[in-house]
């Protein structure tokens, strides 16, 4: 299994992560081998202590199968998982699919979040309508679902938020005419204690917080550059807010260190 895209780490030190695996599966395709994704369960030391296939977590679901069946190629990269959230049951006795220990997940090939029973190893809720190539699906305080939705065909992107119980979309941030905003790959929303969402604007470089009426407060380019003419933007995959009380001693360490190291070695 190679791991790659998300994992999270819980209390009790297992690290849940997206896996994939590249083989022969007659019944998706006969002829080429095609590329599953797994969340799998490492223990603390990086021993598997399990693992279930989306394609099989799809197959087992009689609601949400035909969803997948039709928007696979059946070749090459199955969903290209993107997201991985374990759920904490803060909404299952509103959306009992939603309970603690399931898994949201994100498949941007497809268009389609879904929740993953681990148990059942099976799809129990999934969607995929209203959003296009879309990253970092999660569930707020507020019970309402938050994600970042790439919008590749329309080079604009958003970061929405639904309802999940109906998956009504209550609020939307698509920047303005004069200041639209877009990330064809990558991309991340935060929202923050006060109510401001913080937004990463991955391919170009670029996170701003906004309020809830979309007004910015505050935004950051990353200076690094590459080419003749600085056009190439170095990525930022994910910019987050810590907490004020996060321990950063380990900081001035790694810093100090760094400064000892040639710049060109700081790869």
């Amino acid at each position: 299994n190679v791991a790659h895209h998300d994992l999270q780490v819980m209390p009790s030190g297992d690290i849940y992560v997206i896996t994939s695996t590249v083989e022969m599966i007659p019944r998706i395709n006969a002829k080429q081998p095609v590329r599953d994704d797994q969340v799998t369960i490492l223990d603390a030391e990086g021993n598997i202590k399990g693992s279930v296939s989306l394609l099989e977590a799809f197959e087992r679901s009689e609601t949400y199968r035909g969803l997948w069946e039709a928007r696979t190629a059946r070749a090459g990269e199955l969903f290209h998982t993107n997201t991985l959230h374990v759920l904490d049951g803060s909404i299952e006795d509103d959306i009992p699919p939603f309970k603690k220990g399931n898994v949201l997940v994100s498949s941007l090939i497809t268009d389609i979040i879904a929740v993953i029973d681990l148990e059942r190893r099976e799809v129990v809720w999934a969607w995929g309508e209203g959003f296009h190539a879309q990253h970092d699906p999660q569930i707020l305080p507020n019970g309402n679902l938050l994600l970042f939705d790439n919008h590749d065909d329309s080079e604009r992107s958003s970061v929405e938020e639904y309802d999940p119980r109906t998956m009504e979309l209550v609020w939307s941030y698509r920047g303005s005419e004069s200041e639209p905003f877009y990330s064809r790959t990558c991309g991340t929303a935060q929202r923050l204690p006060g109510g401001n969402t913080l937004v990463t604007e991955s391919d170009n470089g670029r996170a701003f917080e906004i309020t809830p009426r979309g007004e910015i407060v505050w935004e950051f380019y990353n200076p690094a550059r590459a080419g003749d003419r600085n056009e190439f933007i170095a990525t930022i995959s994910e910019m987050i807010r810590v907490p004020l009380d996060l321990p950063v001693h380990w900081a001035s360490g790694a810093c100090s260190r760094l400064r000892g190291v040639p710049t060109e070695s700081r790869q």
